[in-house]
């Protein structure tokens, strides 16, 4: 895979859409473009998806960003990006602590990774996290 970054054309601002569990209006998530013609779309159930940007996308000026315009997703990677000297008090503005920051959301609810699970939805970090740390009181 090669990276690219895309900027704004000024076209138009249909930077991203989501929506959840509508009947009404199309459910997951997409970037650049329009309804049924994004220039990335995901569906909500993670599978199916869609780049329709053809020739280039209107918002990003994008070429399509898989080989073919309808595909299937084998894994979709999430990250969080923070401030690199975001502060403890930064962080309290935004009602948060340094700990749930560090925190994944299936870490505060983890009844939802059962669910995910059952879902055959494989959980691809849980083996790689970084153990949580253990002081002994002696060593304090």
């Amino acid at each position: 895979p090669r990276m690219r970054i895309h900027r704004s054309s000024n076209v138009n601002n249909h930077f991203q859409y989501f929506n959840h569990d509508k009947k009404q209006l199309p459910n997951g998530l997409g970037m650049g473009g329009q309804f049924d013609y994004y220039g990335l779309w995901i569906s909500s159930d993670f599978h199916h998806g869609h780049s329709k940007a053809n020739p280039l996308s209107t918002t990003y000026s994008s070429p399509r960003l898989s080989s073919q315009e309808e595909f299937l997703l084998d894994h979709v990677e999430v990250w969080q990006v923070m401030e690199p000297n975001e502060t403890n008090d930064d962080l309290c503005a935004r009602g948060l602590t340094i700990e749930s920051a560090k925190q994944s959301v299936l870490d505060k609810h983890p009844e939802l990774i059962e669910f995910l699970e059952m879902a055959g939805r494989k959980m691809m970090s849980k083996e790689i996290r970084e153990p949580a740390l253990i002081w002994d009181d002696e060593d304090e």
